[in-house]
């Protein structure tokens, strides 16, 4: 196995791993890659589902050419509607119909406040929103706040020892 060193990487790992912990109704985990742009009629994914992206980085130099990086951590929730939660429809499946809603915040719960690791901050949330672009599909998106510390271009210096200060007691 090898080891990751992208701070994208390790962060991706720790929210894919506390996700699959505290949330064991999502069935699928993944990066997002469009898989629910509306560019398929069935979606290569499992509802419902998580896909996580990272977006609007910047970065900011620090000493020793490390640097901060802020940016924002998006992670979409898809489900499949199969029931209505209209006014007319049993109260019993409207609790089903909304359960989404559950489910994003049982999400919430889980990120909000938690860090990826070493070298990360807490993730805040900082909005939510809401698109339909397929048919049948509700998509919820949760976007956090997230800095990290990247040390991985620092430099490196050594230090040579200075040898002792020879001294003679005679004088010329």
């Amino acid at each position: 196995m090898s080891t990751l060193n992208s701070k994208f990487s390790i962060g991706f790992n720790a929210l894919m791993k506390r996700i699959e912990e505290t949330l064991t109704e999502i069935k699928h985990i993944d990066q997002n890659m469009g898989q629910l742009e509306g560019n398929s009629s069935r979606p290569d994914v499992a509802f419902p589902c998580t896909l996580i992206d990272f977006t609007n980085w910047t970065f900011t130099n620090m000493t020793q050419n490390s640097q901060v990086g802020e940016g924002l951590v998006e992670v979409s929730l898809g489900f499949a509607q199969f029931t209505p939660s209209a006014n007319i429809v049993e109260a019993v499946y409207r609790d089903q119909a909304l359960e989404f809603y559950e489910i994003e915040h049982r999400l919430n719960a889980a990120l909000h406040g938690w860090s990826p690791g070493d070298d990360f901050g807490t993730l805040t949330r900082i909005g939510t929103n809401t698109a339909n672009k397929m048919k049948g599909i509700r998509i919820r998106t949760l976007i956090y706040k997230l800095e990290f510390e990247d040390h991985s271009t620092k430099v490196v210096t050594r230090s040579i020892p200075k040898p002792p200060l020879e001294t003679t007691s005679e004088l010329i």
